[in-house]
């Protein structure tokens, strides 16, 4: 990974932690609804993989989405501040899940890449 000003330049077989800029999530009174955190077709077919490992927002959980990208494709990945990479899809949960991940998630309300809070 190299930065080019506010660009950071991922490699081939490069990858980089990136984060969204909107916080996403589920509400907290209501554990109907479960999200997944998907790439977008168009990056893929440009050889960018996005969101390797847990791609599940559980329930009643909220935060900013650490996305793991890795670039198969044989050039450079260019990725600035602003840029589509992964989408978010919702569903709706017909039995409520028996732990609430706000109580449950060491990453609940992260606020950087690290997990922290």
């Amino acid at each position: 990974m190299a930065r080019r000003g506010d660009e950071i330049i991922v490699r081939p077989h490069g990858f980089v932690l990136w984060q969204t800029r909107e916080r996403v999530g589920t509400p907290d009174d209501d554990a109907q609804f479960i999200g997944f955190v998907d790439g977008k077709s168009t990056k893929a077919r440009a050889g960018i993989v996005v969101h390797l490992t847990a791609p599940t927002i559980h329930t009643s959980w909220a935060g900013y989405v650490t996305l793991e990208i890795v670039n198969l494709g044989p050039f450079d990945l260019v990725l600035a501040e602003g840029d589509v990479v992964a989408q978010v899809i919702f569903a709706q949960v017909t039995k409520p899940p028996k732990l609430i991940m706000r109580d449950t998630s060491v990453t609940y309300d992260q606020k950087s890449a690290s997990g922290t809070k």
